[in-house]
């Protein structure tokens, strides 16, 4: 793993610096990103619960696994089979039906079948995999409950917050792009190219961020130079580098007053065993991303609580509580992934590889958006826009509000109850869901 993942950092490089290394390195990383799509895909798709959550046969855990997980009151009389007669799901979103009215987009598995006879509802039974839950699709599920019962107080899911995860931030545009993102509610997480940051002109406005309530935290220390863990050797740094990396940012923090947030944000999404007491130490509550502790970003999916899959979730990760609600990162590169919010509707620059504003897909950035925002929330999960800073430098802070005023008026039409929030607001809810 250590020699595979040491290849995939030179490839990675070479295709940032050498614009004649993209041409040849494109076709490589888009069907990479493909195939992580698909392996990804696959999995959720078949996962189930671990025990914990869950027992029985496969659907009888998905089921009970969800209703735990949305602190359900009491079992709504939905039945779910195997084969159902009546139309598909998607005759009754044309027909208008009221649990189909919250969707967005296209269903996530085709073609599946649904009995509805007034307030008695048979659903096929692959609407309780992760893959259809945790999609703008889940509202389907949510709204038969609904339905069945005649009303909605029957759970007591975790709050419907909305927040932003911006990573590789390195401030040397500037960060005006924070701007829009405050005045609309949103302190993101603040992922930082920690050391570049120190080196740059926007060391007092980020300063001034955290202290207004942005969750700031090291990403990395540049690009190709992590902190949480070596993913160039796929394993976790030594205790004592560790306790440097610990020492070198609390003298950074000293020196410019910078105020750490509680969300540890990673570069790679990877946190190592032995960086779990130096978050620790550095006032860290909460992690964030898609990866167990200690698992490369190469390895397999694992599946994590509550529902199975490692792109919803929320547990106790030794002293913290991990929290993911966003797509895979090995597919971001692919048009179909939901990782990442710009990426795939901004045109890149061929000879400098930046993305420039004049080929923003202003539609497919909105319904990106959207959908990411609602394949959580459908599933019960507080959500988060996921952009990178090199998109948001390019578009500006006007056009970013304008996305995101646009993202967040589709998003409370479907989730009337949604509230925007401070980041660290997020898995501070799933930790105290944890406590209970």
């Amino acid at each position: 793993m250590s020699a595979g993942s040491r290849l995939a950092f030179a490839a990675w490089k070479l295709y940032r610096t050498s614009p004649l290394a993209r041409t040849f390195l494109d076709p490589m990383i888009r069907r990479s990103a493909e195939s992580g799509l698909a392996r990804h895909e696959e999995f959720v798709r078949d996962a189930e619960p671990s025990e914990r959550w869950g027992r029985g046969t496969r659907d009888e855990k998905r089921l009970q696994a969800f209703l735990r997980h949305l602190g359900a009151r009491e079992t709504p009389p939905v039945a779910f089979a195997e084969t159902v007669e009546g139309p598909t799901l998607e005759e009754l979103h044309a027909s208008g039906h009221e649990i189909t009215r919250r969707v967005h987009g296209e269903p996530p598995l085709a073609a599946l079948r649904a009995r509805v006879d007034g307030a008695r509802v048979t659903l096929d039974a692959r609407v309780l995999s992760p893959a259809f839950l945790t999609s703008p699709w889940g509202s389907v599920v949510l709204d038969a409950f609904d339905l069945a019962l005649g009303r909605k107080d029957w759970r007591d899911p975790l709050p419907p917050l909305v927040s932003a995860r911006i990573d590789d931030v390195s401030g040397e545009r500037g960060l005006g792009w924070v701007r829009p993102f405050e005045e609309l509610g949103l302190r993101p997480s603040i992922g930082t190219l920690h050391d570049r940051w120190l080196a740059g002109p926007s060391v007092k406005a980020l300063v001034e961020a955290s202290k207004r309530g942005c969750s700031v935290s090291p990403h990395a220390f540049d690009m190709d130079r992590f902190i949480w863990f070596d993913a160039h050797a796929a394993r976790p740094f030594a205790a004592e580098q560790m306790n440097r990396h610990r020492e070198k940012i609390e003298r950074d923090c000293r020196e410019t007053g910078l105020v750490l947030g509680k969300t540890l944000n990673a570069h790679f999404d990877v946190i190592g065993e032995t960086a779990l007491d130096t978050a620790k130490a550095l006032g860290f509550e909460y992690v964030l991303g898609e990866h167990e502790i200690g698992q490369d970003w190469r390895s397999p999916p694992r599946a994590r609580d509550p529902l199975g899959t490692p792109l919803y979730c929320y547990d106790r990760a030794g002293p913290l509580v991990a929290f993911q609600a966003e797509g895979a990162i090995a597919s971001s590169a692919s048009p179909r992934s939901r990782y990442d919010w710009l990426r795939n509707f901004v045109a890149v620059d061929r000879r400098t590889n930046l993305p420039v504003k004049e080929g923003l897909d202003r539609k497919g950035a909105v319904r990106q958006g959207v959908t990411q925002l609602l394949s959580a929330l459908h599933a019960g999960f507080p959500a988060y826009l996921l952009a990178h800073e090199v998109q948001l430098d390019a578009l500006g802070p006007e056009t970013i509000g304008e996305l995101l005023a646009d993202v967040l008026r589709e998003v409370k039409e479907r989730v009337p109850e949604v509230r925007v929030a401070p980041f660290d607001e997020l898995p501070a809810a799933c930790a105290r869901r944890l406590a209970r």
